[in-house]
């Protein structure tokens, strides 16, 4: 959680305000209807939840948590989160059983109410611990909310950099 919406959860908001006002109709109820109809995305519901598999996913095994009707975490009653708890829960089964141990997820929730916008959750399989295990570790929360994760602006390393670089003026 952050003050400001992450620039992915932003994009979406400003997209989906975008294509409500183009069409009258809310994106996430679109892309749902969508994918039922095509069916081999969707993958079922856990009460108010749907869930889909990602049409261009970013990561392994991306599978959506969608909930109509609601843009925030803020406004997520106890029924609703049953119900992604007992989706992510199915998802990780078969993280398990497919050899993926290790997940990330991130909900992406938006700050101010929005017609445009659903709340939803994005899990990622991670590769399995194994003896040769190679690491490619990176902060996947906030690459799920569209952002990469650093710790430092460009200056503040290139300072860092050039304080010990052979030469310099």
């Amino acid at each position: 959680m952050r003050g400001v919406p992450y620039s992915g959860v932003a994009r979406l908001i400003e997209l989906g305000e975008a294509f409500r006002k183009r069409t009258g109709s809310n994106y996430w109820d679109a892309l749902l209807a969508q994918e039922k109809t095509a069916a081999a995305r969707f993958i079922g519901s856990t009460g108010a939840v749907q869930w889909i598999a990602a049409y261009a996913p970013a990561h392994q095994k991306e599978i959506w948590g969608v909930l109509p009707g609601t843009s925030s975490l803020a406004d997520l009653d106890g029924r609703a989160a049953d119900d992604f708890a007992a989706g992510i829960a199915q998802v990780l089964s078969y993280y398990e059983e497919s050899v993926s141990h290790a997940f990330t997820f991130a909900f992406l929730s938006s700050p101010r109410p929005s017609g445009g916008f659903a709340l939803h959750v994005k899990l990622a399989a991670r590769p399995a611990f194994r003896a040769s295990y190679t690491n490619y570790d990176t902060w996947f929360g906030p690459k799920l909310a569209g952002d990469e994760a650093h710790t430092d602006t460009p200056e503040q390393y290139a300072a860092r950099i050039k304080a010990r670089w052979p030469g310099r003026d």
